[in-house]
């Protein structure tokens, strides 16, 4: 239960980091992806939706992770 309830917080910040990014750019010439970045250093998969979607929004994200972790993830 701890876990899970950390893996939440982590999201809802990344979230939460990446709509404070959107609304400073709001009407800027200036892309996400041309000022920051999200890395995590983690093979959990809880985050790996969270990564996505913010790569298909134009943030630039790094995964590293241990080698038990699906192909997909390299995508």
């Amino acid at each position: 239960k701890g876990k899970d309830s950390a893996d939440k917080r982590i999201i809802a910040d990344v979230g939460l980091c990446a709509f404070d990014i959107s609304d400073t750019l709001r009407g800027s010439p200036t892309r996400p992806q041309d000022k920051y970045a999200f890395v995590l250093l983690s093979s959990d998969m809880d985050f790996f939706y969270t990564f996505g979607s913010l790569k298909a929004r134009g943030f630039q994200t790094v995964i590293v992770h241990g080698s038990s972790v699906h192909d997909s993830v390299s995508e």
